[in-house]
């Protein structure tokens, strides 16, 4: 994954595309380090692995798409980056009205820009252009001709339990018997090969792409190969 492709990638999409590359590197580092530490931090592994999976769906979503993708993309993000602004200045005005107004007039031309090629962004959720999490899963195995992307989905909807701290990662840490109440978690190495394995499968999905649209499909053999062996059930 480190490795420069045969050709350089020009054009916005492949700079989204790398760019979320760098981000799952360093995410994937952070979850062997918290596996490895002693004692393990499984569930705060776990959320990050939730935030790999995501971003490898991002990448492969902007890379089975066309450069007005990437256009969009980015876009919103000057749209998105305005509103969280526009937040920040209601909880905490500027000092003066007339430095609240100019504030709030710069972060208007920013959405307004953005608004201005692409519409979809004056709604508030659901943007068209973008599409919910699962349903860019679907686009990339469409596009591939596969289930990769929507297994991978499954594995993120699973490992958002941590990422959000539901009942569901709290029942794991109050155990009731006949022996009392215990509050806590001891991870198991199964625990942690768990977590690992999620990592594993999201990296894999992701040099597929790479290697897809990258490297000319020059080890797509090799990883359709580590791909059956990881996920049997899927083939």
């Amino acid at each position: 994954m480190l490795n420069p492709p045969p050709r350089i990638p020009d054009g916005k999409k492949a700079l989204i595309v790398f760019g979320f590359v760098t981000r799952t590197v360093e995410t994937a580092l952070s979850v062997r380090l918290l596996t490895d530490h002693t004692p393990p931090l499984i569930e705060d592994a776990s959320a990050l692995v939730r935030i790999l999976t995501e971003s490898v769906i991002n990448a492969a979503f902007i890379a089975v798409s066309d450069e007005t993708m990437a256009d969009r993309y980015d876009a919103w993000g000057d749209y998105l980056e305005g509103k969280q602004e526009g937040w920040t200045l209601e909880a905490f005005p500027k000092a003066t009205t007339e430095e609240q107004a100019e504030a709030i007039a710069a972060i208007d031309r920013m959405q307004n820009d953005a608004s201005k090629e692409f519409p979809d962004f004056t709604k508030q959720r659901g943007l068209d252009f973008w599409k919910h999490l699962p349903d860019r899963a679907k686009v990339i195995d469409d596009y591939l001709g596969q289930r990769e992307f929507a297994m991978l989905h499954e594995t993120w909807r699973s490992l958002s339990n941590y990422v959000h701290q539901n009942a569901i990662a709290l029942h794991q840490r109050i155990i009731e018997d006949r022996r009392g109440i215990t509050i806590g978690r001891t991870y198991t190495d199964g625990d942690a090969a768990r977590v690992l394995l999620a990592c594993n499968e999201s990296l894999i999905a992701l040099c597929m792409v790479l290697d897809w649209f990258y490297c000319d499909k020059a080890h797509a053999a090799e990883w359709d190969r580590v791909s059956r062996s990881f996920r049997p059930y899927l083939y």
